[in-house]
């Protein structure tokens, strides 16, 4: 669920939304409107039917609320994790 969407630039918006991974509200900007997410959010579209312009990081971020740095967070952690069970 999108928390918040705020209007950037013509065509750009910032959009606030909590991470499946974490429970953090993360943002990001994203080149669309709002009235674009609200018509995709509202009736459960293909985000990536919607949204065909944007790269893998805005898709995931708009289905899971997960950014980038959050996943690579998680892998290192991960990693971590397995290799402290190999000893």
């Amino acid at each position: 669920m999108i928390h918040k969407i705020e209007h950037v630039d013509d065509g750009f918006v910032r959009v606030h939304r909590s991470s499946v991974l974490t429970g953090n509200i993360n943002s990001m900007v994203l080149p669309t409107r709002q009235g674009n997410l609200e018509h995709w959010e509202d009736w459960g579209l293909n985000a990536h039917d919607m949204f065909p312009h944007f790269n893998g990081d805005q898709i995931q971020f708009l289905i899971t609320g997960i950014i980038p740095e959050e996943m690579d967070e998680t892998h290192s952690f991960t990693a971590i994790s397995l290799d402290a069970r190999e000893d």
